[in-house]
């Protein structure tokens, strides 16, 4: 039951990282909401997540963050910044995918599999499943790595093949988005 209520706060931490830092949500949220009170979200739901695997006597957890570089959304690669600055090293990782990332799968893979060779990394985050993402998934559970939760923001792989490798897809459905930016 412990592990069950940290892991459900990871996942709200990093459902917060995924809209602060990959634009998902609603459209709505995305043009109303300031991006100091979209960093004030981030930061309360990870808080809540740090306080509550201290509460339950576990000091022991890191998250994992895969971003673009900068060059590719600023906006994600500072979320993950200010999560490593406000909680520290030995509670969030991260890290960046290539610039190149379709001629270099084999980097994204090597990075989620190094994320997942810490035991105690409890959750990996991709603020975009860039392709690579699904192999990567797959290589962390060949790994016997069951305890990780695996969350990927806006697929760039097919969105069915991606689901089915993690536990948490973000912005799903990119292509309905037209239709609701216009609602």
């Amino acid at each position: 039951m412990k592990k069950r209520r940290i892991m459900a706060l990871i996942t709200a931490a990093a459902m917060a990282m995924g809209l602060a830092g990959c634009g998902g949500g609603s459209a709505a949220t995305a043009t109303t909401a300031a991006p100091a009170e979209t960093e004030k979200t981030t930061e309360a739901a990870v808080t809540e997540a740090a306080e509550a695997a201290k509460s339950e006597g576990s000091d022991n957890w890191k998250v994992a963050i895969l971003t673009g570089t900068v060059s590719q959304g600023e906006e994600e690669f500072r979320a993950a910044e200010r999560a490593l600055e406000t909680y520290g090293p030995e509670h969030i990782v991260t890290a960046t995918y290539p610039d190149n990332f379709m001629s270099e799968m084999e980097t994204t893979v090597s990075q989620i599999v190094s994320f997942a060779s810490d035991p105690d990394v409890k959750a990996i985050v991709m603020c975009q499943a860039v392709p690579g993402a699904k192999a990567g998934f797959d290589k962390v559970r060949e790994m016997g790595r069951d305890d990780i939760l695996l969350i990927a923001g806006t697929p760039q792989e097919d969105p069915a093949v991606i689901s089915a490798a993690s536990d948490l897809v973000l912005y799903a459905d990119e292509a309905a988005q037209g239709d609701t930016i216009m609602e």
